[in-house]
């Protein structure tokens, strides 16, 4: 079974640098026209497409590292920053309002979970806002004891 997770893990890795290549140019492209050139639309299917895939590469990837994980110290705020940069870069009719504590702690955890929760929480809200509109993101210190 560990084979299986460690092949899956390869072809993952692979099939991800594709779709980045393929994710890279489709931003090329829209960045050179503008919202109302013909193809416009298209090619923001495709970038919406590119992320889809992308969340299930890594949820592939969840599945060959399984009972693997890899906890270390992180800062919750950067992930939250570069996950929210990937989604303004594919979803630009949502604008998207950041309120993270500069003073808030490291947590433990395993990076690529935090991540995928994150993609998923921001996929599941730009599906919430077909139309476009605005996303509130926040971070907070907060006392286990006021829970």
């Amino acid at each position: 079974m560990e084979s299986v997770g460690t092949l899956a893990a390869g072809m993952a890795h692979d099939f991800n640098n594709l779709l980045m290549g393929i994710k890279g140019n489709t931003s090329l492209l829209l960045m050179e026209m503008t919202s109302d050139h013909p193809h416009y639309k298209r090619l923001e299917s495709i970038e919406k497409q590119v992320a889809s895939s992308a969340s299930l590469i890594k949820q592939i990837l969840g599945y060959a590292r399984q009972g693997r994980n890899e906890v270390k110290t992180m800062n919750l705020n950067e992930l939250i920053g570069e996950t929210a940069d990937v989604m303004g870069r594919t979803r630009r009719d949502i604008t998207i309002h950041m309120a993270l504590a500069a003073d808030l702690r490291d947590i433990e955890a395993d990076v690529g979970q935090i991540e995928q929760v994150l993609l998923n929480l921001l996929i599941n809200a730009g599906d919430a806002m077909p139309q476009g509109g605005d996303l509130f993101l926040k971070t907070a210190n907060v006392d286990h004891l006021a829970l």
